[in-house]
């Protein structure tokens, strides 16, 4: 989402790009722009100033240099973002180059935040042991639909005609009706 943002910021800016680039890389930084914003307001406001729709000017230095101060907050590095690379020249675009290691964050004062959304092993082990109930479940309902349609007989009806007929069993039979004594 980074790059994307960046490679349609760099098209409009330097290489006059249109309505097409506008609206994709203002789709790109609309999906990017809460993280930032998480990390620091005023660098996603400034990303979006210069990428929404209908954006009075388009900044590539403004929007490259707003995520790189924020890089180490959103857990990620320069290398991992890269540059934009001009393939017929076999280099980077002016002034589109990675940035150094460790982004500017350090040195512009983005702030860090620390990953807390992991689940714990016993969470897991959980939402595992409940996926494993949930199949069996759904494998033994299957077993049963098959077997009804196989037969053509209620498996669930078998078992009440059964439980019926053993109740019947265990009552005393009426005085005078079938009693030969």
């Amino acid at each position: 989402l980074i790059q994307g943002t960046l490679r349609y910021a760099y098209k409009i800016d330097r290489m006059a790009g249109g309505d097409k680039e506008k609206g994709e890389g203002a789709i790109f930084a609309a999906a990017i722009v809460p993280r930032v914003h998480h990390c620091n307001a005023a660098d996603g406001n400034m990303i979006m100033k210069h990428m929404k729709i209908g954006a009075l000017s388009t900044s590539f230095s403004s929007v490259k240099s707003a995520f790189e101060k924020n890089y180490q907050c959103m857990n990620i590095t320069c290398e991992e973002v890269g540059g934009l690379w001009n393939k017929a020249e076999n280099k980077y675009y002016a002034d589109a180059g990675p940035c150094s290691a460790g982004g500017t964050s350090a040195a512009t004062g983005g702030t860090t935040i620390e990953e807390k959304e992991k689940l714990p092993g016993w969470a897991i082990g959980v939402i595992v042991a409940v996926s494993v109930v949930v199949a069996l479940c759904g494998a033994v309902l299957c077993f049963v639909i098959f077997k009804e349609m196989k037969s053509g007989e209620a498996t669930f009806g078998k078992l009440r005609e059964g439980r019926d007929a053993q109740v019947n069993q265990n009552q005393p039979k009426p005085q005078g009706v079938g009693n030969t004594a």
